[in-house]
């Protein structure tokens, strides 16, 4: 049984645009979505070729520059496969910044902090993405500003940190004008079907194929396993639109426990036994489906789910819609995802949790760090 509890209207209505872009088109919403979605794509369109005709300048920066971006709207898996090249960078002795946007935040104050700084503050001033990655690198160094260029320029400044960052990694950086990097890495989804390729708001592309040659490396993600292929009308379509270099990528999944006397500010422990208890599954995803997928795949005795609008701001009444969950179907335990964890972290539960942590793997991994290594070489040796 899955129990979706819609919270918002911009939810409801979100829904109701992801089936209206799935939609047969002899139906009903199919109907809808031409006569409706299709004149609003255009208009989408020209409006995405004057922002881009107004673009800033590139900025001329003193260290390495690489993006991790998409081209659909919704989770490709961007936050952990940016944790991926920021731990390739560390393995190679970088010194790396992260940049991040921050988004669903209630607080958009500019932060240039250490990881370990931004774990002493509420998630409302970080975000939840950069609360995981600050989790992950507490020794990195981190902006966030809903202006990722801003946000560029500052952590490039040597004077502006305590550490001086060698390389950024600008988390969903593909559309961000203004920046030139040394490496642009964008991920696709590999379950994308035909309809979401197409142009907002007909579709969930943020600008046509044609983009994907800004790229410098293109990573079909959400693979079953890295050695897996894309559908073949995924493949043709990239292919019609970029020559460069195409990478796989799979979620290697792990369940953990929260320590089991749950408080607010307990942390993960290491501990990484199987969870037998039956359990509610709650995320506040783009991808909430995925994330039931993946639970199924770990075989958790699943008694219903709870979904929540991706970036969600549990508050005391989504709280007490849950624990209310947990008691009507009887439930052991509850399952969410990293990034949802670093927020209900801060309630108390009558139930273990568990959270399934996400790392992305490469098919190709050696090349990678090859192609990361050549970018930053490159780029510092033109800058000195």
């Amino acid at each position: 049984m899955t129990q979706d509890k819609p919270t918002s209207k911009s939810f409801s209505l979100e829904r109701l645009w992801l089936k209206a872009i799935h939609a047969e088109n002899s139906s009903l919403l199919g109907l809808l979505r031409l006569v409706t979605l299709w004149p609003m794509s255009l208009v989408y369109r020209l409006g995405f070729a004057i922002s881009k005709s107004l673009a800033p300048k590139p900025l001329n920066l003193s260290v390495s520059l690489i993006t991790v971006g998409g081209v659909t709207v919704g989770g490709a898996g961007k936050t952990p496969f940016v944790a991926l090249v920021a731990r390739e960078l560390q393995k190679s002795g970088k010194k790396v910044g992260i940049v991040c946007s921050g988004y669903g935040r209630a607080n958009n104050i500019e932060l240039v902090e250490n990881g370990s700084a931004l774990l002493l503050r509420p998630v409302a001033d970080t975000g939840d993405e950069p609360r995981e990655l600050a989790e992950m690198f507490p020794d990195m160094c981190f902006a966030i500003s809903k202006s990722k260029r801003n946000a560029v320029k500052t952590l490039s400044d040597k004077g502006a940190v305590d550490v001086a960052v060698d390389v950024i990694v600008v988390d969903d950086g593909f559309q961000t004008r203004g920046l030139k990097p040394d490496l642009a890495i964008t991920l696709i989804d590999s379950n994308s079907t035909v309809a979401d390729f197409r142009l907002l708001p007909f579709g969930r592309l943020r600008e046509p194929l044609t983009a994907l040659k800004r790229s410098d490396i293109v990573v079909f993600t959400k693979l079953d396993s890295p050695a897996s292929e894309p559908a073949g009308w995924i493949q043709d379509a990239v292919s019609a639109a970029y020559d460069g270099i195409v990478l796989k990528s799979a979620m290697e999944t792990k369940l953990v426990q929260a320590l089991p006397a749950l408080s607010p500010g307990d942390t993960l422990t290491d501990a990484s036994s199987r969870l037998t208890e039956p359990a509610i599954l709650v995320s506040g995803l783009a991808d909430n489906a995925g994330f039931r997928k993946t639970a199924q795949a770990l075989e958790i005795q699943c008694l219903g789910m709870i979904e929540f609008p991706d970036h969600f701001d549990y508050d005391a009444n989504s709280v007490a819609a849950i624990l209310s969950e947990i008691e009507a179907v009887a439930a052991k335990a509850i399952v969410t995802t990293g990034k949802d964890w670093v927020k209900l972290r801060e309630f108390s539960w009558n139930v273990p949790v568990w959270i399934i942590k996400v790392r992305s793997e490469l098919d190709q991994k050696e090349r990678f760090a090859t192609l990361l290594k050549e970018a930053t070489q490159i780029a510092n040796s033109d800058s000195v």
